[in-house]
């Protein structure tokens, strides 16, 4: 007795579009003030009537203008939240693919279901021989408060790969081993946007690159790897050349972290790697239409390679 069709609406932190967006199983909506408006209008006469007002002022002043994950199930109330939070973080770690944050060691995204990820920050009083003099509060790193996708940039978006990550979300059955596979290395990947440590998002990188680009286990990593990521990429033998070397250069950025303890301070190494990664899953996300496993992304390479 307790399913029923239910709409779920979830919002994203310092997400705001223009118009709807699909993604997968999702339907990303804006939160307007009409909507707002109604639900005020439709609160009944009853003793707590100005608490609920007040509590939806609070929410307006929070929500309003983001964007929200929505999505229409069938299901028992609590199945139904778990549902709606599984699809909408599958779909938005796509959308993040495409945040600014992968693209520069500094950057972070906050793009995720509302209340998940606060802006990081440290408050801080300032005084003058015992009095307040200033107090305020510092952003620990340089966040996109406010990730703006108008209808021309969705569009642009779209040409770029989104079209192609709706199709496998909506229907992961038909998908092929290869898209499959590239799915679970970009969920891997968009978590390094959430990051503000440049070491940590460096390990999320290297570990969603291991898992889709090595054979097994026993390949030597850095030489394979490099190798592979410079002939999907690179067009020329220089390009591949400096390709390999900037993947050299990340592990040993790794290396020195995780075996050392050295924070990474090498933003302009690890800035041309970034872009070098995104490039690579950029393409890999186009050609996953005509690519059906990663053995058949291997021959490719290996055949670019005698070509």
């Amino acid at each position: 007795e307790s399913i029923e069709t239910r709409e779920i609406w979830l919002p994203i932190s310092t997400l705001h579009i223009q118009s709807p967006i699909k993604l997968g199983k999702i339907v990303l909506q804006p939160i307007t003030k009409d909507m707002f408006d109604r639900w005020v209008a439709s609160v009944p006469n009853h003793p707590d009537r100005d608490k609920s007002l007040q509590a939806l002022e609070r929410e307006r002043r929070r929500l309003q203008g983001l964007a929200a994950a929505t999505i229409t199930v069938s299901a028992e109330p609590g199945r139904a939240l778990e549902i709606a939070f599984e699809e909408t973080e599958a779909s938005i770690a796509m959308l993040r693919f495409f945040h600014p944050a992968n693209l520069h060691p500094k950057l972070v995204s906050y793009c995720v279901p509302y209340g998940k990820k606060p802006l990081e920050s440290n408050k801080y009083f300032v005084l003058k021989e015992g009095v307040l003099g200033a107090m305020g509060e510092r952003l620990l790193y340089r966040g996109h408060n406010d990730w703006i996708l108008d209808d021309n940039l969705i569009l642009k978006l779209k040409s770029d790969g989104l079209d192609v990550l709706d199709g496998i979300l909506e229907n992961p059955g038909p998908a092929s081993e290869f898209q499959k596979s590239l799915i679970e290395s970009l969920t891997l990947y968009s978590r390094s946007s959430l990051e503000g440590d440049p070491s940590s998002k460096l390990i999320y990188i290297l570990v969603a690159l291991e898992s889709l680009l090595l054979k097994n286990a026993n390949e030597a990593i850095e030489q394979n790897l490099g190798e592979r990521i410079a002939f999907i990429v690179g067009k020329s033998v220089s390009e591949r050349q400096t390709i390999i070397k900037r993947t050299k250069e990340a592990y040993a950025l790794r290396s020195s972290f995780v075996h050392h303890g050295h924070t990474i301070d090498d933003f302009q190494t690890m800035e041309s790697f970034m872009v070098v990664v995104w490039t690579l899953f950029n393409k890999l996300i186009l050609a996953s239409r005509s690519i059906s496993t990663k053995s058949e992304l291997f021959q490719k390479i290996e055949e670019m390679k005698l070509s």
